[in-house]
């Protein structure tokens, strides 16, 4: 992905001075304490193995006021659309990307891995324990996805 990031920016005119590409893992980010404003993260805490040690690290590089926006695929509350939501995932999902793509495995752990994500209460406790201040969680598409955003104060 990162090499598909650096072919796909290399055309544009910003590139050379506005881009920097690092590899490394949420859990040890290479990056000296205080390096940024902002930092995102895009369907992607569901596979870290230490969502604590991460968010620590991502408190570590943010700048005082640095501000935090996760968002992450969640799971509905409302009855109904919680019920829709779990056969999509169970039944749909897995049918679909087996037909469009031939794999199965993919579509059985993206399931697996969102309906065995923790809760956002739980999300936005260990964001106040890594040290973020405004930690809250809000529910978009019924819930089916949710914005976690944070502050890291002065």
């Amino acid at each position: 992905m990162l090499r598909a990031a650096q072919r796909k920016w290399a055309r544009h005119p910003a590139a050379g001075w506005h881009l920097r590409y690092a590899q490394g893992k949420g859990e040890q980010l290479p990056f000296p304490p205080e390096s940024f404003d902002a930092a995102t993260i895009g369907f992607a805490l569901r596979n870290v193995s230490d969502l604590g040690q991460t968010f620590g690290e991502l408190h570590r590089v943010a700048k005082p006021g640095g501000r935090l926006a996760l968002l992450e695929f969640g799971r509905p509350r409302n009855p109904l659309m919680k019920l829709g939501h779990w056969l999509w995932l169970t039944f749909a999902l897995p049918v679909l990307g087996l037909l469009t793509t031939g794999r199965l495995w993919p579509f059985l752990y993206l399931r697996r891995s969102i309906l065995g994500f923790l809760a956002p209460e739980e999300v936005v406790r260990l964001l106040q324990s890594a040290g973020f201040s405004e930690a809250r969680a809000a529910a978009l598409s019924g819930g089916v996805v949710t914005l976690y955003s944070a502050v890291k104060g002065y």
